[in-house]
């Protein structure tokens, strides 16, 4: 199967699907977890620092295969987190990491960083 990159598409599918599955083990804040969490998907994610960072409890974590097959086999019994999780991934997005306040932090680190009497302690 291709990789889908038609965004309405994605937003739909994010959106629709019963349980995304998040399973990227490394790297930082991943732009396809956002954008699941901002389709307002429910999210499972492997167990990692990095996803922990982003979602805190709102998501139901995995680190082996045997561990997300468990969670599909008992999908109709965490149901009830459904909307719960959702929301507070949604709200997340909105306050955290919308890009005015993305833009606001990066100006201010460039005023510090440019600014001749900073002394550059980050």
């Amino acid at each position: 199967m291709d990789s889908i990159f038609n965004f309405n598409h994605l937003n739909n599918l994010l959106w629709h699907c019963r349980l995304y599955f998040h399973g990227h083990p490394v790297g930082g804040t991943n732009p396809s977890l956002l954008e699941a969490m901002a389709s307002k998907a429910y999210i499972a994610a492997h167990d990692n620092n990095f996803n922990r960072d982003v979602l805190n409890d709102a998501t139901f974590y995995f680190s082996s295969p045997k561990q997300a097959s468990k969670l599909i086999l008992n999908i109709e019994s965490i149901s009830e987190k459904r909307v719960p999780f959702i929301e507070k991934n949604y709200k997340k997005i909105e306050s955290e990491f919308n890009w005015m306040k993305i833009t606001k932090e990066y100006e201010a680190l460039f005023n510090k960083v440019t600014n001749p009497n900073s002394n550059h302690n980050f």
